[in-house]
């Protein structure tokens, strides 16, 4: 039974984040498969659009709750949300180097060979490409905390997703 309450609160707390990043990589992969169909290569990319969003937003959730970020009140919002910005992306690109190299160790039995064909495969005009995306969405993400932050929690969602109230003149 305990299970079932940890994955609840698990659901709870990244449903929102998930989202999000279920949209954004919606929308990249979604495009490198329409210009993958061109030159008739098919793609799966529905799992990894899930598994990435669900990493995505569980690092983003460990690394605000871990205290790897800190808010401090001296420093302007701009500077803590460049700094979360760049820190998810070097997370993103960590994770990415490190799918690469155990991919390619159980295919070479090799760390060397796999460290330098992980480097390679990543080093790539489209790997950059996404990783540019990448830091937009997190720019993008991390604008969005802010406001919210500012509003004083919640109410940016309660803007955007409650019914608008009658007002009576």
């Amino acid at each position: 039974m305990k299970i079932v309450q940890w994955l609840v609160h698990e659901v709870r707390e990244l449903y929102g984040r998930a989202l999000y990043f279920l949209g954004c990589f919606t929308l990249i992969l979604l495009i490198i498969k329409l210009v993958l169909e061109h030159y008739e290569i098919s793609v799966a990319i529905w799992p990894r659009i899930l598994l990435g969003s669900f990493i995505a937003a569980k690092a983003t959730f460990l690394a605000d709750k871990t205290g790897i970020i800190k808010k401090q009140e001296n420093r302007p919002r701009y500077i803590n949300i460049l700094y979360k910005t760049i820190l998810y992306t070097l997370m993103s690109i960590y994770i990415l180097l490190m799918e690469s190299f155990l991919k390619s160790l159980l295919a070479t039995k090799n760390i060397g060979s796999a460290l330098d064909k992980a480097f390679h495969e990543n080093y790539t005009s489209p790997v950059l490409a996404i990783i540019v995306f990448l830091f937009f969405v997190y720019l993008n993400y991390n604008i969005i905390i802010e406001i919210d932050s500012y509003l004083g929690g919640n109410k940016l969602k309660k803007f955007f997703f409650g019914l608008p109230q009658q007002r009576n003149i």
